[in-house]
């Protein structure tokens, strides 16, 4: 699931959604958190449904930037 965010997070800077938004240099920093949190058998719950919205919420703002 985080490579299929990181990628989907890439392609969309790829893609000219936004690319100067600082906001993707804070997804991609919560993601390999998210990453290094795995690796330590942390519990992770909390932030991968944090980690979730925020996506969400940055997917369909951009999307909803396009279109307007």
């Amino acid at each position: 699931m985080l490579a299929l965010a990181k990628d989907e997070v890439e392609r969309a800077k790829e893609l000219g959604y936004a690319g100067d938004d600082p906001e993707y240099a804070g997804l991609t920093k919560m993601i390999a958190s998210l990453e290094t949190q795995l690796q330590g058998r942390e519990n992770t719950a909390s932030v991968f449904a944090s980690l979730r919205g925020k996506l969400s919420e940055f997917f369909q703002r951009q999307s909803q930037t396009k279109r307007g």
